[in-house]
């Protein structure tokens, strides 16, 4: 999958990279305390560092997603829609639509506002037909989780968030026989936008 090692190799520089500017145009006394906001969008997109599943185990998968958060103080509410692409299960470097999913889940902002930690629990929808008798629309448990993020501000309303390593779990597919499920640790960048 081409694509996503280029994903991989490039944008993680051009994330640090902007970082790095940011905090030279800045010195150590002059970088503000992170904004607090009562509402934010985020808009992000992530490559699978490590993945496992029931099927084509070792290729990596990736995808993007929008995530809104209401705010009281240092806890929020969550929800996130997105798409997670994954491996073709029937031709090589060829890729899947995966799933779609959508979820909820709760945050927690500690370090004056500069780490942030999440959990969102919702459903993964499948988009195609695998060939073994799944079909487009079947539906089953996801789960995203977030250890920690680092979040740097560029200005009041703009933020840019680091994901190291979060967790994506989606099982579009739970039946006694047939199992179809991803199990993947992903690296993500996201940009928040908010007031």
């Amino acid at each position: 999958m081409r694509i996503t090692h280029f994903l991989c190799a490039v944008l993680p520089h051009l994330f640090v990279a902007a970082l790095a500017s940011n905090a030279r145009a800045q010195s150590p006394g002059d970088i503000p305390k992170h904004p607090e906001r009562d509402w934010a969008v985020r808009a992000g997109g992530h490559v699978a560092a490590f993945s496992a599943g029931s099927d084509r185990t070792a290729d990596p998968s990736f995808g993007y997603g929008l995530e809104a958060s209401l705010r009281f103080r240092s806890l929020g509410l969550v929800a996130e829609v997105g798409q997670h692409l994954w491996p073709s299960l029937e031709v090589d470097w060829d890729v899947a639509p995966g799933v779609l999913y959508a979820a909820l889940g709760g945050e927690f902002l500690y370090s004056g506002g500069r780490l942030r930690s999440s959990l969102a629990v919702g459903a993964s929808i499948l988009l195609y037909d695998t060939g073994f008798g799944d079909g487009p629309g079947s539906t089953g448990p996801f789960i995203h989780l977030v250890p920690i993020a680092v979040r740097v501000p560029f200005g009041h309303y703009l933020t840019g968030e680091i994901r190291p390593l979060s967790w994506i779990w989606a099982a579009p597919v739970l039946r006694e026989h047939r199992h179809l499920l991803r199990n993947d640790i992903v690296f993500s960048i996201v940009l928040e936008v908010g007031s």
